[in-house]
């Protein structure tokens, strides 16, 4: 069942154990997967697991950090794409929509129930983040007179998270239709709303 480490050194052994810890989690949700599940996974001895994640609660928050660790570097790759601030922000949205849903749901309601303090760092923290980030770029588009100067961006990024964490309790966000509505409905047309000449950006 479980395959061969080819790693040499304990903190390659430790970061495999993770990757795959979350692969674990994300494909059946937290309850499913014991701490032995992933030693075995590893193959790697229970005891060796407890030396790298001294719980299961702190492997759980070690694979929350790495889970938004990999969309962030998503995130940057988009905003050091030489497109305009609104594009960035689309693009970041959508990024953000194929996060959520390329995540099995009982990942979340496991993580919910479980262990709220985690859960609560997962949304709210990166929540935070992506609206800080939102928000500076939706401000350059400002200053560059692309948005509306009445628009209260702070509520924008606001009122579109909130729109997003509807999203993480969605039971059908897999289907690739219902992104696409959520992208059209949820984000597309709130963008163009803001916008002074919505038609002149390249949504897609």
């Amino acid at each position: 069942m479980g395959e061969t480490l080819n790693v040499t050194s304990s903190a390659e052994k430790k970061s495999l154990t993770l990757q795959k810890a979350l692969s674990l989690f994300l494909a059946f949700g937290i309850h499913a997967v014991s701490m032995k599940d992933i030693s075995d996974t590893v193959s790697i001895s229970k005891k060796t697991l407890y030396l790298f994640f001294s719980s299961k609660e702190v492997l759980i928050k070690a694979c929350v950090k790495k889970l938004i660790d990999q969309h962030l570097k998503e995130i940057s790759l988009i905003e050091n794409r030489a497109i305009s601030s609104i594009e960035k922000v689309f693009l970041i949205y959508k990024s953000s929509l194929r996060h959520i849903a390329n995540q099995n749901l009982a990942f979340y309601n496991d993580m919910k129930r479980d262990y709220p303090d985690i859960y609560s760092f997962y949304i709210n923290g990166y929540g935070d983040f992506l609206n800080n980030k939102i928000f500076i770029l939706l401000s350059e588009g400002q200053r560059n007179n692309e948005i509306l100067a009445e628009i209260d961006l702070d509520v924008f990024c606001q009122t579109i998270f909130f729109k997003l964490k509807e999203f993480f309790s969605n039971k059908y966000r897999h289907q690739k239709n219902r992104q696409e509505r959520i992208l059209d409905c949820a984000i597309l047309i709130s963008l163009k709303r803001i916008l002074k000449k919505p038609d002149l950006i390249n949504w897609k």
